[in-house]
């Protein structure tokens, strides 16, 4: 069995949408706690944090609203699926 490499930051964005990326960067965030319960959720320090503009951080913070994470306020909040 041939040891695989991981995929270069290219080729991710090419096989992902950039805000689908960093939604699960910000799912990451909640999951293990780094973005806690209550936490004010910053759209400038996502994206300098992820290297990329505020719009795909607010694409995934819309889509992850969506899914029932955070508030219309951007405010994280406990998911219902832990």
């Amino acid at each position: 069995m041939t040891k695989s490499t991981p995929p270069t930051p290219l080729q991710l964005v090419q096989a992902h949408s950039l805000p689908a990326l960093v939604q699960a960067e910000i799912e990451q965030l909640i999951l293990t706690g780094e973005l806690g319960v209550g936490q004010r959720v910053n759209e400038s320090e996502l994206a300098t944090r992820f290297g990329t503009s505020r719009g795909p951080v607010r694409e995934a913070l819309r889509a992850l609203e969506e899914c029932g994470l955070p508030t219309r306020s951007m405010t994280c909040v406990k998911s219902s699926m832990s």
